[in-house]
């Protein structure tokens, strides 16, 4: 019996560390989303105001603003306004592809901190199953057997 007490405190402990590394880490995602949809909008603005531009000077403008490498050339205001949409809008794709890994990142930590409570004897379901084979009559019949899980008291999950 104090091997299965010994494992569960080995198991209690490492679910300890667990959540607390799930939740330092759903944080950091959470800080990251946040920057991430600042950003987004910033360059959605810029968007905006590259499209709209009538001059050149508009253009250094949302250049600087967006921290872009295209140059605008005076004699090539149609050319430098469509390379300097292209690049922000490669910009704006770029983030709202990170954007959309943190938030299935996000989605799976939720779901792992939602198991990581999850009785590991059992795995969750509370009870053990254990089939022997009986011979009667010629005849070999599986029998199941079925005891509540003496880990987690059938419960399925143990509380931290």
């Amino acid at each position: 019996m104090s091997k299965l007490v010994d494992r569960l405190a080995e198991a209690k402990e490492h679910m300890r560390w667990e959540l607390r590394r799930l939740e330092e880490r759903m944080a950091e995602l959470g800080d990251k989303r946040v920057g991430l949809e600042a950003y987004i909008a910033h360059l959605e603005k810029l968007l905006d105001k590259a499209k709209q531009a009538s001059s050149n000077a508009v253009l250094e403008e949302v250049i600087k603003l967006g921290e872009l490498k295209v140059q605008t050339k005076p004699t090539l205001f149609k050319m430098s306004k469509y390379l300097v949409e292209k690049e922000v809008e490669q910009k704006l794709e770029k983030a709202r592809g990170e954007l959309m890994e943190i938030l299935q990142e996000i989605k799976a930590t939720k779901q792992r901190k939602k198991d990581a409570n999850r009785c590991p004897n059992c795995h969750g379901q509370g009870q053990l199953r254990e089939v022997n084979y009986v011979r009667e009559d010629g005849v070999v019949r599986p029998m199941l057997r079925i005891t509540r899980c003496p880990v987690c008291e059938g419960g399925g999950k143990i509380d931290y």
